[in-house]
């Protein structure tokens, strides 16, 4: 069976959320509809099995199929939540993207720092990162130029944690 996520569950909320009530957050774009284009199963996905792992060739294809419904569905934003090994073809179809009026939203990296060596919080698409060294031309495809790169930092939680 496939490992249940809710990672772009929760970024859909973020992104289109709907106001509840005044305590509860709201998405960024409230009235925004989103167009939901899966990637991978699994970043663990076994050789062999049912299920897909992260490749760039499925978010080149992903991103055709974005590129093939911008005007009928009027796309103005993507949002590519995860890093991938350095693809050209993906570059040129981000900016393809972008000559079509659609910003590109990429992370950063959650990265560990002095205080969090957690080897699991490095991009799996980095191979030898060390705790606070520059690795943005290793973060594909948030360095690419027509990417808005974004990243967010943990504040409240127990030391050691952020």
């Amino acid at each position: 069976g496939h490992a249940q996520s809710f990672h772009a569950a929760a970024l859909a909320s973020l992104i289109a959320g709907q106001p509840r009530s005044a305590a509860l957050p709201v998405g960024v774009a409230p009235g925004a509809k989103i167009y939901d284009v899966q990637v991978f199963d699994s970043a663990e996905a076994e050789p062999g099995s049912d299920e897909t792992p992260i490749l760039a060739d499925n978010v080149a294809k992903a991103l055709r199929d974005v590129l093939q419904h911008v005007t009928q569905y009027d796309i103005k934003g993507v949002n590519i939540t995860l890093s991938i090994p350095d693809s050209t073809e993906v570059a040129g179809l981000i900016q393809q993207l972008w000559d079509a009026g659609v910003v590109t939203v990429a992370p950063t990296g959650n990265r560990p720092g002095a205080d969090n060596a957690d080897p699991d919080a490095a991009p799996s698409s980095v191979p030898s990162f060390n705790a606070g060294e520059n690795a943005a031309d290793q973060i594909h495809p948030a360095d690419y130029p027509d990417v808005l790169a974004v990243n967010a930092i943990a504040t409240g939680l127990p030391a050691g944690m952020c």
